[in-house]
């Protein structure tokens, strides 16, 4: 159903599925995280 995550040079692509129960809204997200971007979020930066 979802590709899970894939490891690139760069970083790493995820999917992620959210559903509401309340409206039956049901969003397929995909993110890219770079290596670059989190380790600087790791100093307090």
């Amino acid at each position: 159903m979802l590709a899970g995550v894939e490891f690139t040079p760069r970083g790493a692509v995820s999917e992620s599925l959210v559903m509401r129960s309340r409206s039956g809204t049901i969003r397929r997200i995909r993110a890219e995280h770079h290596w670059r971007k989190l380790q600087g979020m790791g100093n307090g930066r």
